[in-house]
């Protein structure tokens, strides 16, 4: 489940940096570097900020997926925006890691990706196009729908629309 996800997500993220953290400090403490300088690279460090960030970034991610898919709860997932956004961006990620030659190219190029992604609320314009593609196909089904509703309110004889919705939907739910 993605909420179970995001959950986990968060509960370890401050473990995890505090885990870092330690190794980070004992590493440099090794190499003779003083106790100050060390709490002063962790909190203001490029490294120790792009990693932050980049998970920062990717939790947005699986948030802006979670409402997706919690504001358009009636789609079945693999039809839903939230799939679509989620593949897409997978998919990019998968090639940025596919690529990277070295660890620390990854995480530069990953951060890079997720920031921008973020600034732009995770939309791209392929994305737009192929959810403007659905909302088509869906406008089309719909059209059907209306035609069918439009029938019964004036066989039916019903006075309000409410009435002849509510009967069109009997007959989908049958």
């Amino acid at each position: 489940d993605l909420m179970d996800c995001l959950e986990e997500c968060e509960e370890m993220a401050e473990d995890i940096f505090h885990n870092q953290d330690l190794l980070v400090h004992s590493y440099l403490r090794s190499l003779g570097y003083l106790p100050e300088f060390i709490n002063e690279y962790l909190e203001r460090g490029l490294l120790a900020h792009m990693i932050r960030e980049t998970f920062y970034a990717y939790k947005a991610l699986l948030d802006t997926v979670r409402c997706k898919r919690y504001r358009h709860m009636q789609e079945k997932w693999k039809e839903s925006d939230a799939c679509l956004l989620l593949k897409h961006h997978s998919k990019k990620l998968a090639r940025i890691r596919s690529a990277a030659p070295s660890k620390r190219m990854l995480l530069f190029q990953n951060y890079i990706y997720l920031r921008d992604a973020k600034d732009k609320q995770f939309q791209c314009d392929s994305l737009t196009e192929k959810t403007l593609e659905r909302a088509t196909a869906t406008t089309r089904a719909l059209g059907v729908e209306l035609r069918e509703y439009r029938a019964v309110a004036s066989s039916s004889g019903n006075t309000t629309k409410t009435e002849a919705i509510e009967e069109v939907s009997d007959s989908w739910t049958d």
